[in-house]
């Protein structure tokens, strides 16, 4: 291992993993009418608030909000420390075809932790609700229980 950095810890995959995504969004989109977005919710402990999808390609920081002002002055404050902050992001997903995955160990949400928790700088991934889910009540949350009709002939 090289202690000056690089190899497989590097954060120079980040770039084929971008060339692939890149590849297989405009693929998934073109073949299945599959649409995939994604903006900054969170930039340190700076909220940010959802505004508009808008807004996002528009800004350095891909935030959904029109003034990154606060964004810009904390990146700077930052700089000017020599220090660095973390961040959250959303990404959405539309017009997915209903069953696509196994329906256990390789079912959709598993497959995609998986591959996101494969990037060296992701430390969590939420699904849905996430871990706000935890709060909620079966009621509100859980699938309802319902008789399904099977053909078993």
């Amino acid at each position: 291992r090289d202690p000056r950095g690089g190899g497989r810890s590097s954060a120079r995959l980040t770039a084929p993993m971008v060339g692939a995504g890149a590849v297989a969004k405009k693929w998934l989109r073109e073949k299945y009418g599959m649409q995939f977005r994604g903006c900054m919710t969170q930039m340190g402990d700076i909220q940010i608030p959802f505004e508009s999808w808008d807004h996002v390609p528009h800004n350095p920081f891909f935030a959904p909000v029109a003034d990154v002002s606060a964004l810009e002055d904390y990146m700077e404050a930052l700089r000017k420390a020599g220090d660095s902050c973390g961040a959250r992001i959303r990404v959405t997903a539309s017009n997915m075809p209903a069953g696509l995955g196994e329906p256990l160990f390789d079912k959709l949400d598993a497959d995609i932790a998986y591959a996101m928790m494969g990037i060296n700088a992701v430390k969590g991934v939420e699904i849905g609700a996430g871990f706000a889910c935890v709060a909620h009540r079966g009621t509100l949350h859980g699938d309802g229980l319902c008789l399904v009709a099977t053909n078993q002939g």
